[in-house]
């Protein structure tokens, strides 16, 4: 397991009329940081005005909130309705100040930090001129965000603003350390498979090849009874999905069964979020099957190799060369479940939209999983391929 020692903090800014969302992205962070973020070695940290300035003097009072917090953030989260702020000394709000000062730091040096805007499309009464007024300056706001290259969000009811925020910070962590903030080695994580007792046998030069070979069914056996859960969990989702449909069209056009249609909505949707959340943690388990099973397999074709001398060897490639292609058949299986349960739920009008979302996110999060083992099962194939053409008198 990693050891977190990397702490993100969370800046989030917005006018009063997105103090409920505001929550929401703190209620967030503690949601992600007890779940799958745990064992990252990162950690989320949120940063309020209302909960961490403390009372002071400065040029302006929003430049005693610029100055308390300076850079001390990584993740930069603005969120705007109706509303648009309270004006400050610089002639802009005060949310568009302290996105000003993020967007200067992110265009210094855009490792720094990450900044991302979210916008309502909510629906909002328009009762006297300032409203409108405000309105209309949230929209200039957003068109500057856009002229400056941001590719901003957009979000309706609460739900679906939850699930867009935890997408992005999600992301956000697991980009962390690639394609932004300090390299994982700067912040003292390493990956604990780096340590593990299995790599430690693996790799030593003690261990013997018939060793190894012995180890490689055993993780062999262990990846495919994972690998075989997570596709049934696929399946069975996929099954229950077909008969609700075909249960949906025996009661279309008759209003007698509108609340029996409603009902099978109703469980499919309560069926769905499961299914989401069983697929989504069964990756971590699949994930570390196949990286014990590739630590094998690549020290073997490694090892193979540099002894390879005789026809006994030759044999064991061919052992080896046959295990790999096992894996494909399943994946190719797999990822065409995949694509077709990606196009049922596109063509599904009765799914509401954050449901759509959350079963594309987990699906893609289980594609995503198969292409790297298709991408190295097929790097392995290749290189046992090539030692089996070698020609043993060379």
């Amino acid at each position: 397991m990693a050891k977190a020692t990397a702490k993100l903090r969370v800046f989030i800014s917005g006018p009063g009329d997105t103090s409920s969302e505001q929550a929401l992205v703190e209620r967030t962070i503690e949601s992600i940081n007890r779940s799958q973020m745990k064992d990252s070695g990162i950690t989320l940290e949120s940063l309020t005005w209302a909960d961490d300035v403390m009372a002071d003097f400065g040029e302006y009072s929003q430049d005693v909130i610029n100055t308390q917090f300076g850079d001390s953030w990584d993740i930069y989260i603005g969120i705007l309705w109706a509303r648009y702020g309270t004006i400050t000394a610089k002639g802009v709000s005060g949310t568009e100040e302290e996105f000003d000062l993020a967007y200067e730091r992110w265009n210094s040096d855009n490792r720094s930090c990450k900044v991302a805007v979210f916008f309502s499309h909510k629906a909002f009464q328009a009762s006297d001129v300032r409203t409108a007024e405000q309105n209309l300056k949230v929209q200039i706001f957003r068109e500057k965000v856009g002229n400056l290259g941001g590719l901003y969000e957009t979000y309706g009811d609460e739900l679906d603003f939850v699930f867009r925020v935890r997408d992005y910070l999600s992301r956000a962590i697991l980009e962390y350390g690639k394609t932004w903030g300090k390299t994982l080695p700067e912040l003292g994580i390493e990956k604990a498979e780096n340590h593990s007792p299995l790599l430690t046998f693996v790799k030593s030069s003690d261990t013997t090849l018939l060793q190894l070979f012995s180890l490689l069914l055993t993780s062999f056996m262990t990846y495919t009874i994972t690998f075989s859960e997570t596709s049934r969990l696929s399946s069975d989702f996929i099954s229950q999905f077909n008969n609700s449909v075909v249960e949906l069209k025996g009661s279309k056009d008759r209003k007698a069964n509108y609340e029996s249609a409603q009902r099978i909505k109703a469980a499919f949707i309560a069926e769905s979020e499961k299914a989401s959340s069983d697929i989504v943690n069964s990756l971590p388990k699949l994930r570390t099957s196949w990286g014990s099973l590739s630590t094998i397999l690549f020290e073997l074709v490694t090892r193979l190799e540099s002894e390879i001398k005789t026809k006994a060897h030759y044999s064991q490639l061919r052992t080896l060369h046959e295990t790999i292609n096992k894996l494909s058949t399943p994946i190719e299986s797999l990822q065409d479940t995949y694509m077709r349960t990606e196009a049922m739920f596109r063509n599904a009008d009765w799914l509401s939209g954050y449901t759509k979302q959350s079963l594309s996110l987990a699906f893609e999060g289980l594609n995503n999983e198969l292409l790297l083992v298709k991408s190295e099962s097929e790097d392995l194939a290749n290189a046992v391929k090539r030692l089996l053409d070698k020609d043993l008198s060379s």
